[in-house]
């Protein structure tokens, strides 16, 4: 958020719990542009293989998780929450357009290029649904900041921060998500 006239979005946020329903609207349009990049950029990465538009996947995302609004505190949580919600949204997509168990044409995502094997530029997003969920169980950080990384699209850095973690424990965390999301896609 660069405008300095938009109010931030921990104080909307404590407008929303306070009660103000006009402060749900005020906080979609101070969030909605992040939102639209961080959704533009999931889809440039996988490279025109999903149907949904950036739009449209903003919109289911925000009907997800504009219920926990009122749970929210800060922009990490909201951010986090969008997360959330728009790597569900994809996995419901992906689920819906093509019911048949792995290798029919579900959505694949754009993996980092240090979990490239040779050749493999994505990943069925429901594979790597169920591999963060499994990396989760045993690396709680390393699976929130692979999830950023994938479903929003957000740098290293930038998933500190909406993590709420120093970019030093960030890197660490991705580090480790690389390694074993290299070895769990590899079977």
């Amino acid at each position: 958020m660069s405008d300095e006239s938009k109010p931030p979005i921990t104080q909307i946020l404590g407008d929303v719990r306070s009660g103000d329903r006009k402060a749900v609207d005020r906080l979609m349009a101070v969030v909605y542009d992040e939102l639209q990049k961080l959704a533009a950029a999931a889809f440039k990465k996988e490279g025109g293989q999903h149907t949904l538009q950036p739009t449209a996947l903003i919109n289911e995302a925000w009907l997800k998780f504009g219920d926990e609004l009122d749970n929210l505190e800060n922009r990490r949580h909201l951010f986090g929450a969008a997360a959330r919600a728009m790597r569900q949204v994809l996995i419901d997509h992906a689920r819906r357009r093509d019911r048949k168990k792995r290798g029919g044409n579900n959505e694949r995502v754009e993996l980092d290029p240090g979990l490239k094997e040779a050749g493999e530029k994505s990943i069925d997003v429901l594979v790597l649904d169920d591999a963060l969920r499994r990396l989760g169980e045993i690396d709680e950080g390393a699976a929130k900041v692979a999830e950023m990384r994938f479903f929003v699209g957000l740098s290293v850095d930038e998933a500190a921060q909406a993590i709420g973690c120093s970019n030093w424990a960030a890197a660490e965390d991705w580090r480790t998500a690389k390694a074993w999301l290299r070895e769990a896609l590899a079977d």
